[in-house]
């Protein structure tokens, strides 16, 4: 087998929503080799204030149209708040943009399947973001499973922060924002009832 070692550019991606999962990704990619990280996208000047420090060569705008026009960005990850999800989507899709969007997709079922027009048939311009399954370490645990007898149970320990739980548990829905990724993913480890969270 042979290695094709022809250079690439790298993809150029904007960030649209600052909050933690903005700030997140943004930090991400700004490491990668891969990505080029040329924009950032607020509602309140003072989130693009607030990342000018971490992130001093990156254009920051406030207005999504202008940010698609100027920025040259190929590819979007919209962070943002769940109820601006479906129309900012719509917006960079209907641009030809590529598009990592976080969960939850939308409010709604209604609202999410608006979006399925504008997806490509094989899906190359909407990417959901629960992106864990396909993390390369949940693929070495997947692999690893695939080479045993069936896994029957697993037992979970949820490790975080104690700043993140503070914040996470102050929420009304926190043990579902918490358990529901969990499931999932062990729902893809050993089915749904061979799991059990402690958190």
């Amino acid at each position: 087998m042979t290695v094709d070692h022809t250079p690439f550019a790298p993809v150029r991606i904007g960030v649209i929503g600052l909050g933690n999962f903005g700030r997140l990704h943004a930090s991400t990619l700004a490491g990668l080799a891969e990505a080029e990280l040329i924009a950032l996208v607020a509602r309140r000047e003072a989130s693009l204030d607030a990342v000018a420090e971490p992130f001093p060569d990156v254009t920051g705008w406030t207005d999504l149209d202008r940010a698609i026009a100027e920025s040259d960005a190929e590819a979007w990850v919209v962070a943002s708040s769940t109820a601006s999800h479906v129309p900012v989507t719509r917006k960079l899709l209907e641009a030809g943009k590529r598009v990592l969007l976080e969960k939850p997709i939308a409010e709604t079922l209604s609202e999410a399947e608006s979006l399925a027009p504008l997806v490509e048939p094989d899906s190359n311009n909407l990417m959901l973001g629960h992106v864990v399954l396909f993390n390369s370490e949940f693929r070495q645990l997947m692999d690893e499973i695939a080479q045993r007898e069936s896994i029957r149970y697993i037992d979970c320990v949820r490790h975080r922060p104690t700043t993140h739980s503070t914040a996470i548990r102050a929420r009304p829905e926190w043990h579902f924002q918490l358990v529901r990724n969990d499931l999932r993913r062990g729902r893809a480890t050993v089915g749904l009832y061979g799991v059990t969270l402690r958190i």
